[in-house]
């Protein structure tokens, strides 16, 4: 059946989503405060004066001028019916909204409805219940030809339940641009339908969103490209973000380099031209570093990855440029971090370390102490909840999804509750009965004591954080930057944030948070990395130092950051950071890590999302890790067989074809792959094209459909209900939650 396409009054954005609005379609639009997605519903309502429509406009707000910038914008059109109509969500109870609502549309039946600000609905959540929105939505499809939502993203943003549910997604945000804010549209989903996947910019003008013709060259994804990387530098190469986390740093950092340059006209720094705004693009950063293909002379890392990259001789030794009274400058934890076998490689950049932050003005209106134990935190915060009865007001946050931070938070609760992945031996112990005592508890969290969102196994840092600054969170296991970004002006909770350090379990004595970090490292292609020690050295000046402290958000490296009455006036909580920082342990220390944390990730998730009991999932982790590590991982035919299917993931492959191609014999081929790697061929293959398939939604270049394809399914609802019963999203939910992924690294 031939599809039909309803114009959504914006030629650019029809030609945008592949030739306009499919007929009973539901499509969401998302965008920051300012956007303009008023004015994009306001176009869509009219996209055609010649033809009779009969539409309709609802907003939720208190105080809403739709039809007065209607008319503004269109002037008088007699073919065309449409009624404005106010809903405020706060003069009326659900059940009234809700009957409003069913009446107004069943009446009408409108060629095209545009339902402004849905993210209000959240008031009641009732309405916004999974069950509520699809009744919502069927009703919408059932008597409307087309239907247009908006919400505003920074309250219920990219998690919001009509993402999954609608047929299309388009996406409104700002972006700066050679020291200029502007605007970028972008559709994230069209069901069933070749669209172009890239940003375009915009602008809002008395005739609604205007979109440029030519997408903007800064919306592409990063690539790096460099002639030859032996030759000699004429240039110190970094990335934008290495140095600076927001605006007025980087103003900072643009000032101090120039003076730099000004200085060193023999060897300048030279910024990329592209920033990093996507998993996807450090991700293909780091990719093209472990090839030997980095434009860059310096490159920031987290420094769990700091072994696998001197085990592989990928970077420069830099022992001798830190004398004693260089490394006098450093605080002892964070040159731990920096060093592999005894030998230092990176360059300290700023320290991490895993704390509770709670709400002081909860706290103290029922007089509560902090919590010490994981009793005191369910007791404390079932009070609280009890006491507010506030529906959307949680006890507890902490980040389930499928990321880094996912192992953070397991191996904090293991830690605080006596377990360990390994003994002293190098026995795995990570199924012991603290381990399971501490995994039970997360899910309890969840769904037992109902602390925890239930969308906690899909929760990332910067959603937690953001629940958090939002009020709707009285404890979240978090890092200090926290405690910075809840001073914001956009801070629903200024000045009611303390921090204690991580409660322990019934087996636990202390509380051992994650020490995390970030470093610099030189490429070994690097030839002269004198030259470029000399740029950080002069760059990270004391005075410089104590100007990060104060205008950036992450605890420095440096100890005069801790002692300096400046810093310490806008940053009082450095005090109490350094009797925190030694009672961590750093990720980087337990051995086999990167086979440790994808293991962690993937089971423990499993475990969250109630598809595995808390024993099963921690002893396939140890089945494997004992297979993996103590097994040969690296047996050579099974070596070559993955090497061949990483590089064939996108055609069919089959199990006796690999085994020939190795030369073993299929029977003896599974018997060896299962030993080796813990899974069967076909679960190996399988979880491998969704991680890989994990990777490239980040890139904006490739849809859903291209992405099926270059991972080996040629049907893209297959792939989608394999990636969703594997990841628990998605593979549209999972790309819009990398939006906001960046700040996690």
């Amino acid at each position: 059946m031939k599809t039909v396409y309803l114009s959504s009054g914006n030629v650019q954005l029809d030609s945008l989503l592949g030739g306009g609005l499919i007929r009973s379609g539901i499509y969401l639009v998302l965008g920051q405060s300012g956007t303009g997605k008023t004015r994009l519903g306001l176009q869509f309502i009219s996209p055609n004066k010649k033809v009779r429509t009969k539409n309709i406009f609802i907003s939720f707000r208190e105080t809403s001028q739709p039809e007065e910038l209607f008319f503004l914008i269109h002037k008088k059109n007699d073919k065309t019916y449409t009624k404005f109509e106010t809903i405020p969500i706060r003069k009326q109870s659900a059940k009234l909204l809700r009957g409003h609502l069913i009446q107004l549309i069943r009446s009408i039946r409108p060629e095209r409805l545009v339902l402004d600000d849905m993210h209000l609905l959240s008031a009641y959540p009732c309405l916004v219940s999974l069950r509520s929105l699809a009744e919502l939505i069927n009703l919408c499809r059932n008597y409307a030809g087309v239907t247009l939502l908006t919400a505003t993203e920074n309250s219920e943003g990219i998690n919001h339940p009509l993402v999954d549910l609608a047929d299309g997604v388009i996406l409104l945000r700002y972006h700066t641009q050679n020291d200029q804010i502007l605007r970028k549209i972008m559709v994230l989903k069209h069901r069933g339908v070749s669209h172009e996947l890239v940003g375009k910019s915009y602008t809002i003008s008395t005739t609604g969103i205007v979109i440029a013709d030519r997408p903007s060259v800064t919306e592409k994804p990063v690539m790096f490209v460099r002639e030859t990387v032996h030759q000699p530098e004429k240039s110190i190469v970094v990335i934008p973000e290495m140095l600076y986390f927001d605006a007025e740093e980087e103003r900072m950092v643009t000032r101090r380099i120039a003076e730099y340059n000004a200085q060193h006209p023999e060897m300048p720094v030279q910024i990329l031209d592209r920033k990093i705004e996507s998993v996807y693009d450090y991700n293909l950063l780091i990719e093209k570093f472990e090839k030997g293909e980095t434009p860059c002379s310096l490159l920031p890392i987290d420094l769990y990855r700091l072994p696998q990259f001197a085990e592989q001789g990928l970077i420069h030794p830099l022992d001798r440029f830190f004398t004693p009274s260089v490394r006098e400058l450093y605080l002892d934890v964070a040159l731990q971090q920096c060093m592999y076998k005894g030998v230092i490689y990176a360059i300290p950049q700023y320290v991490n370390v895993g704390i509770l932050v709670y709400r002081k003005d909860l706290l103290e209106k029922y007089h509560c102490q902090p919590p010490k134990t994981w009793k005191e935190l369910v007791a404390t915060a079932q009070l609280i909840l009890e006491n507010e009865a506030d529906p959307t007001l949680y006890g507890f946050g902490f980040q389930g999804s499928q990321f880094e931070n996912l192992s953070c938070n397991f191996l904090e609760f293991l830690w605080c509750n006596g377990g360990d992945v390994f003994d002293v031996s190098g026995k795995v112990i990570i199924n012991s009965e603290a381990a399971i005592e501490a995994l039970t508890f997360m899910t309890d969290l969840i769904y037992k004591y109902k602390l925890a969102p239930p969308d906690t196994p899909y929760l990332a840092e910067s959603q937690t954080e953001r629940l958090f600054l939002n009020r709707h969170l009285i404890y979240l296991r978090s890092w200090p930057r926290i405690l910075s970004q809840a001073n914001w002006t956009s801070s629903q909770v200024q000045n009611k944030v303390g921090f204690v350090p991580l409660p322990v379990g019934p087996r636990g004595k202390y509380s051992i948070p994650i020490i995390g970090e970030h470093g610099y490292i030189i490429p070994k292609q690097v030839q002269e990395p004198e030259k470029i020690w000399r740029f950080i050295t002069e760059f990270l000046s004391p005075d410089a130092v104590v100007d990060f402290a104060i205008k950036g958000w992450t605890c420095p490296a440096r100890k005069s950051a801790y002692t300096n009455s400046d810093v310490l006036l806008h940053r009082p909580y450095y005090s109490q950071m350094l009797e925190l920082l030694p009672t961590g342990r750093a990720r980087q220390q337990i051995p086999h890590y990167p086979v440790v944390t994808q293991l962690i990730k993937r089971e423990v998730h499993l475990c969250l999302r109630r598809e595995k009991s808390p024993k099963d999932a921690l002893n396939t982790i140890a089945e494997e890790l004992h297979k993996t590590i103590h097994r040969h991982m690296h047996t050579p035919p099974i070596t070559r067989a993955i090497e061949y299917i990483t590089l064939h993931l996108h055609e069919p492959l089959q199990r006796d074809t690999v085994a020939n191609i190795v030369h073993v014999s299929p029977s003896h081929f599974s018997v060896l792959f299962k030993e080796v790697t813990g899974q069967t061929f076909t679960e190996y293959l399988t979880h491998t094209r969704i991680e890989h398939a994990k990777r490239l939604l980040g890139n904006p270049e490739y849809n859903i459909e291209q992405i099926a394809e270059k991972v080996g399914f040629n049907d893209e609802s297959y792939f989608t209900m394999v990636f969703k019963k594997l990841t628990g999203v998605t593979p549209s939910r999972y790309r819009l939650n990398l939006q906001g992924m960046i700040a996690s690294l």
